[in-house]
């Protein structure tokens, strides 16, 4: 039996191509690299199992298509290739409802970025200084006005969120119904998009 883990991801792509086992090993690898960039999104009219298969595509298709030659790491390649796909997926939401993208709030904003310019799991989001720059400015105050507009329920319901627990993970915790966890994650949104608007 071939022991997987002592290869890099680099060659584990190129065997993919021969061993249906080496694929899987990877998606199983990088499947909470896909469960973190999904917690990014929001998908109106679908479920969270729905964006995540959806991410779980963009990192099959990563593997089938990444070439070392390129310049890029594995990882990196599939962080994109998964936030493309979820981003299409949102897109495609859209054009089924015309209201689907009112709901939608990237959790990727400035308000939601460290100070070293990276995303809530580390994922670098900004590409040059000027952005990076930007963001780390304004990072403080939006964060600070998001979570002062927040209700005592959806500010614990946010913590929760943001720790890396789901809809019913939170509602187990707190004792409430994942129904009563989604329309707090709603209304949340819905404030972070009007001050990220204003």
């Amino acid at each position: 039996m071939t022991n997987y883990s002592i290869y890099g991801d680099e060659e584990l792509c190129r065997m993919a191509a021969e061993d249906p086992k080496a694929e899987e090993y990877l998606l199983v690898k990088y499947k909470e690299l896909v469960r973190l960039l999904a917690r990014n999104y929001f998908l109106p009219w679908g479920e969270w199992d729905d964006l995540l298969q959806e991410g779980m595509i963009g990192l099959l298709q990563a593997i089938r298509d990444y070439r070392s030659d390129a310049g890029t790491g594995f990882e990196t390649f599939a962080g994109l290739c998964i936030r493309r796909k979820m981003m299409n997926a949102v897109t495609a939401s859209k054009r089924r409802k015309h209201s689907a993208m009112e709901d939608f709030v990237s959790l990727d904003s400035p308000a939601f970025q460290n100070e070293d310019g990276t995303g809530l799991y580390g994922v670098g989001l900004y590409d040059n200084p000027e952005s990076q720059l930007i963001s780390k400015e304004d990072a403080g105050t939006l964060r600070k006005r998001i979570l002062d507009s927040l209700s005592k329920t959806e500010h614990t319901v946010f913590t929760e969120y943001m720790r890396g627990l789901d809809y019913r993970e939170i509602a187990a915790k707190l004792g409430k119904t994942p129904k009563s966890v989604d329309n707090t994650l709603q209304r949340i949104r819905k404030k972070v998009r009007t001050i990220l608007n204003e």
